[in-house]
């Protein structure tokens, strides 16, 4: 409606050979599974998402600026959204030279705080006179600031140290992590000679080489070597967790091998044949296990694309019922362990009829 409204065109980039005008997304929206073909000198917003939240793929952020700037002779602005990413890659937003950047802090195990980095340039453009750097704040931050959230941020940077300087090369069990947290959490619980609450310097007590006074400021290099060690934990889980739903005929994995990726982030999608996703999801959290279904906020243009068809007389049909339309969603985390994907496997095994 808005695009009608402005007289502007809203532009799909798709996974796979769907392209020129799809009904179901309006008559101003075009879809090509080919960026270029998008992006003219018309363009004026690009927005993306740093990885997808039901492929796991991650796209490459810096190849699609520099293609959007030069496409649209630099009057594009790129918007990345980064909540499904943050919890697994480092952004390197400076070096992708993003104009936006959105999460959420409770994605890197934070508080329930939303965060948009932008550049200067990209937030002058927006300003009708001349940069003013409070009065742009005040713009964007409207109403009461949520101060408790804003004072939990501060506890990231400790979480964030503790898993990068860990003697561990790579958080992989429950203790080592619990251990880690309460390394990280020391300095609320301490206590001076007068019983009194005091706040400790962490750098004295952690290893490595980084020697801060404030425990709650991050270096970058702090920052990527966290995100190493996340990595190093996170990649034989998933890719345990793939072979382990790959041994079973009845389970499709949804996943793109046509669409750009620079790898992949630890998050699982499958349909069963026979079994509704719902029936699975609430199986396992009766077990203590939680895994989610639905179609996680895409289009449902990627919903057609992705569910499984079977051909009728001339056209392709659905082959699934309305009932089994929805994705399992099965996400890790640096935290997860090998034993608890076993636990997840021996359960998903147990459903009648799996």
């Amino acid at each position: 409606h808005i695009a009608k409204e402005v007289g502007a065109k809203v532009k799909w980039w798709s996974t796979t050979s769907l392209g020129g005008k799809v009904s179901c997304l309006g008559e101003h929206s075009i879809v090509s599974n080919q960026l270029e073909d998008l992006l003219s000198e018309r363009t004026r917003i690009v927005a993306v998402s740093h990885a997808s939240n039901i492929l796991g793929q991650i796209r490459d952020i810096h190849q699609i600026c520099c293609m959007a700037k030069e496409r649209s002779q630099g009057y594009a602005h790129v918007i990345v959204d980064g909540v499904a990413a943050v919890p697994h890659i480092f952004p390197d937003i400076s070096k992708a030279n993003v104009d936006w950047y959105a999460v959420s802090c409770h994605k890197v195990f934070g508080p329930h705080l939303g965060c948009l980095v932008g550049k200067k340039e990209a937030v002058t453009q927006l300003c009708t006179h001349s940069f003013e750097k409070e009065a742009f704040m005040k713009s964007m931050e409207i109403g009461t600031i949520n101060y408790e959230a804003c004072a939990g941020v501060e506890g990231l940077g400790q979480y964030w140290r503790g898993l990068a300087t860990s003697d561990s090369p790579a958080i992989t069990s429950q203790t080592q992590l619990r251990q880690t947290r309460n390394q990280c959490t020391e300095s609320v619980h301490d206590r001076d000679e007068d019983g009194r609450w005091r706040y400790t310097d962490m750098s004295a007590r952690t290893a490595g080489t980084v020697h801060d006074s404030d425990p709650t400021m991050l270096s970058q290099g702090i920052v990527e070597e966290a995100y190493r060690r996340i990595h190093l934990a996170e990649k034989p889980l998933v890719d345990y967790l793939r072979k382990g739903l790959q041994a079973y005929n009845e389970i499709r994995i949804v996943e793109s091998t046509t669409l750009p990726s620079m790898g992949k982030i630890p998050v699982v999608g499958f349909i069963h044949e026979e079994i509704p996703s719902q029936t699975i999801v609430e199986f396992c959290s009766k077990r203590g296990i939680i895994c989610r279904s639905g179609t996680f906020l895409c289009t449902s243009l990627l919903l057609e694309e992705f569910l499984p068809r079977k051909q009728t007389s001339e056209i392709m049909e659905p082959s699934l019922s309305a009932e089994h339309n929805e994705i399992v969603r099965i996400s890790l985390a640096h935290y997860n362990t090998k034993e608890e994907i076993e636990i997840l496997m021996n359960t998903l095994e147990s459903i009648p009829g799996w």
